[in-house]
């Protein structure tokens, strides 16, 4: 059997970070509609400041109207190679600046209709800025510091609910396990 190809898309919206598309699908002989988001990609990162801290965001999230306990993360831009992105997501978030970046994984975040595949990075070496960049101005952020325990508690009590701050924190808690 062929792979499965596109027959035809149509963009039945165009947003400022993603658009949501239709495809007509053709698999062998069948003619599916598939209805998704294309997405640019993004990162995520786990800041280390040092061997058991790291540091994270609580920041809102209108989607859930909550305020949830995050690592920071964001969206590639048009170019931006995705270590750049890390750095400047973790120097607007925190204000802090990881001077060395170490690949954990990448993953899908919602394959079953979304593109998005997020890189996770651990950040290290890092330093406080005197002057951070300031980040979006849609984006409400607050830096918060826990041990790798207190962030593997959280996830197990449901206070840490994001499922890129579950991987990220569950990869380095592995890995410092096992080293």
């Amino acid at each position: 059997m062929s792979p499965p190809r596109v027959i035809r898309r149509r963009v039945l919206f165009r947003g400022r970070v993603f658009d949501l598309v239709r495809d007509e699908v053709a698999i062998g002989t069948h003619r599916i509609i598939r209805e998704g988001i294309r997405h640019p990609g993004g990162v995520v990162v786990v800041p280390m400041l040092d061997r058991s801290r790291v540091l994270l965001v609580r920041q809102y999230r209108h989607a859930v109207k909550q305020s949830l306990l995050e690592l920071p993360a964001g969206t590639l831009k048009p170019g931006e190679g995705k270590m750049t992105c890390a750095r400047r997501e973790v120097a607007e978030e925190t204000g802090w600046w990881p001077q060395r970046l170490r690949l954990l994984t990448r993953f899908y975040a919602l394959p079953g209709y979304a593109s998005e595949e997020l890189t996770v990075f651990v950040g290290e070496g890092l330093r406080r800025m005197r002057k951070p960049p300031k980040g979006d101005d849609d984006e409400y952020v607050r830096p918060v510091v826990l041990t790798l325990s207190e962030a593997m508690a959280a996830i197990a009590s449901g206070r840490i609910r994001d499922a890129k701050t579950m991987i990220g924190i569950l990869l380095v808690a592995c890995a410092r396990r096992r080293a």
